[in-house]
């Protein structure tokens, strides 16, 4: 921060933050970036107040003031912090720093049917189980996102294995975004959201190939999970009978059976 005054302080320079259990343990202060030299905060019923010893506020050059915290693991969204100034004959100053916590997710493959080794052309529906490394304090939306450049056809997600229940995902120009919208649903350490994807495995792709699946929820970092597999290509004979050469084989004699075939890839 730096604080200015219209005319010089002499004495009572405080700075005052309310306990928040998002703060963590500790408050401090100090007036560089370095905050190992920083001065631990007193703890009062309701607030951290930090005593700025030999800090005058003043017209002539700002007071710059580094405020240290370490916010707990678990919180995540918007940060209800407000941060009083205050001097003897001064009228007190709060600010409200935009400060949001930003959380992790984890996401986990809990079922990949009908197998990691699908034939060209079957249909791929994979579990996922989504936590969180905190609590999300207010109702959103999660999205999960694939590349068009995996998939056949459209993406589908449902909270249940059943593809037939499945809601459409959004198509642009690059990925196909699954957006998961609930008014009722938080993301909480306790309690994983799962969620069930469908789709066809490019038909073109033959052998190993990956899958990405990117996740994002608001104050949340975005995390991927590579869906690995295996996909098994398909032979088809397209000429309608062998071709037999001659026409008519005298025992004991070689001849050729002729086969058109194509594959998936």
């Amino acid at each position: 921060f730096s604080v200015w005054a219209s005319a010089w302080s002499d004495g009572g320079e405080t700075l005052s933050v309310p306990i928040l259990p998002e703060l963590g343990e500790s408050v401090r202060w100090s007036l560089s970036s370095v905050v190992g030299s920083a001065t631990m905060c007193n703890m009062t019923l309701q607030e951290y107040v930090c005593t700025l010893s030999g800090v005058r506020f003043g017209p002539a050059a700002a007071a710059n003031l580094y405020l240290f915290f370490g916010p707990v693991s678990t919180s995540v969204g918007p940060l209800p912090l407000e941060v009083k100034f205050a001097a003897l004959t001064f009228d007190a100053l709060t600010t409200y720093p935009n400060i949001s916590l930003i959380g992790l997710l984890n996401p986990n493959l809990l079922q990949q049917l009908p197998s990691s080794s699908p034939t060209s052309g079957e249909l791929q529906s994979v579990l996922f189980s989504l936590s969180s490394s905190g609590d999300s304090s207010f109702p959103g939306s999660v999205a999960a996102s694939l590349p068009v450049s995996a998939v056949e056809g459209s993406v589908y997600f449902s909270f249940s294995g059943d593809p037939t229940t499945g809601v459409p995902c959004t198509l642009n120009s690059t990925n196909f975004t699954c957006d998961v919208t609930t008014q009722d649903m938080y993301l909480t350490r306790q309690r994983p959201l799962q969620l069930w994807l469908f789709f066809f495995p490019k038909f073109s792709a033959l052998g190993a190939m990956e899958v990405p699946v990117t996740f994002r929820a608001p104050y949340f970092q975005s995390s991927s999970y590579k869906i690995v597999t295996l996909v098994q290509g398909l032979l088809t004979i397209t000429s309608p009978l062998p071709v037999v050469e001659p026409n008519f084989p005298v025992a004991f004699s070689s001849f050729n059976i002729t086969f058109v075939l194509r594959s998936t890839a």
